[in-house]
């Protein structure tokens, strides 16, 4: 596997600041470039730190590392190539599922009304459970036959939800609130 470094995030070097939109395929490289970016971490503050400094800011803001993001990000702009969501508005959703910060904060930190990041999380977070549903089949289900595959989880930890306190959201890997993605590899 490719190091995440800023140096390897083909076609960022030299920029200020990321694109709003990314070319498919979206590598990890440039989700840890823009995600960091977009949360404050410029160019030269990404380049003086190590990979794994990086990598730890990135998973403190969006809860999950860039390697696991970007497959995710791909497949979201495959299958809704019509309203082609930016690589930008899948990271505030994903960075407001981790905090479950207020609006207000939000608004601070992406530079957005309350308005435009309530539409366009919701809407992201829409396609993030869409996807689930298409992307998790089990073939056969009807006929109980045995499907050998392997498991990918990915935890995203976050705040206990204000509006739905409940025992549901518990995360067994984070012993915390949490919600969790996973992929089925069929053999």
């Amino acid at each position: 596997m490719k190091p995440l470094s800023l140096q390897h995030a083909a076609g960022l070097r030299g920029q200020c600041s990321p694109p709003r939109e990314l070319a498919l395929p979206i590598t990890p490289a440039t989700v840890l470039f823009s995600g960091l970016n977009y949360v404050g971490f410029d160019r030269k503050r990404q380049a003086s730190a190590r990979d794994d400094l990086n990598i730890r800011r990135f998973i403190a803001f969006y809860g999950a590392p860039p390697t696991a993001l970007s497959p995710l990000f791909n497949d979201i702009r495959e299958l809704f190539s019509l309203q082609c969501p930016s690589c930008e508005d899948l990271l505030m959703t994903c960075n407001w599922l981790k905090g479950y910060d207020v609006m207000h904060v939000l608004e601070g930190r992406w530079g957005y009304c309350e308005d435009y990041i309530r539409t366009r999380t919701n809407r992201c977070k829409a396609m993030l459970q869409a996807l689930r549903r298409k992307k998790m089949k089990f073939v056969d289900s009807n006929n109980n036959s045995v499907i050998i595959g392997s498991l990918d989880t990915v935890s995203f930890t976050v705040q206990e939800f204000r509006l739905d306190p409940s025992s549901k959201w518990y995360d067994q890997k984070s012993h915390s609130a949490g919600l969790v993605s996973r992929v089925l590899v069929n053999y």
